[in-house]
């Protein structure tokens, strides 16, 4: 009677998940069936232990791969908020390590899925990099037209740099094409400053003595 009521009491904290005090109910039911030589009643208690030590491993396998679902999904949300943001670098590493975490947790469709917004990045990258390239160019050009005195060639390469660097966010980039342009009109309106930090010694001489 006592073997069986504490076998039962195990069986419901099983239920509920509160596996120690199940697995107290079943070792004090296995010990009682041992000191009255009941075989059967500690059957029944090494039976009802072993599928509880079971269930408990499946539970925990269960808690970690949901454990690692959530990790996944705030890699997912990360990535998407560098990404708006304009952080390309960033929003790949997130999705890689999403990516990562999916592949372990077999879920073929989502891996599927990030590997499609890596590779657009990787486009993305490949495509700002080479606009990088071009407004660097106008803004070397822009600096060798200023250098030689053809401050309006200059300014039309300056300005083609600043729309790019605006269109991609390049904020300290845009504000250096900006001062450049500031400087460019101040020549071209006829009210050059008096120094000009970007601008070689020879030129700086040239202009202060145009000046004078």
């Amino acid at each position: 009677m006592f073997i069986t009521a504490k076998l039962g009491l195990g069986n419901i904290l099983t239920d509920k998940g509160d596996f120690p005090r199940a697995e107290e109910k079943y070792i004090s039911a296995r010990d009682l069936a041992t000191q009255i030589n009941d075989d059967q009643g500690r059957k029944q208690a090494l039976d009802a232990l072993n599928a509880m030590h079971e269930k408990q491993q499946q539970q925990a396998a269960q808690d970690k791969e949901e454990a690692q679902k959530l990790v996944a999904a705030d890699l997912v949300a990360q990535g998407e908020k560098a990404y708006q943001q304009g952080d390309l670098v960033n929003a790949k590493m997130y999705y890689s390590m999403a990516k990562e975490k999916y592949t372990a947790l077999q879920n073929d469709q989502l891996v599927l899925l990030i590997t499609q917004e890596i590779n657009s990045i990787d486009q993305e990258q490949q495509e700002k990099e080479a606009l990088l390239v071009q407004a660097g160019e106008y803004m070397s050009a822009g600096d060798r037209y200023r250098d030689s005195g053809a401050y309006a060639e200059a300014k039309k390469q300056y300005l083609l740099a600043r729309g790019i660097y605006a269109s991609l966010n390049e904020i300290t980039k845009l504000s250096a094409v900006r001062s450049k342009i500031d400087i460019i009109d101040s020549y071209l309106t006829g009210t050059p400053p008096s120094v000009q930090p970007d601008m070689p010694n020879d030129a700086q001489a040239s202009t202060q003595a145009s000046e004078q």
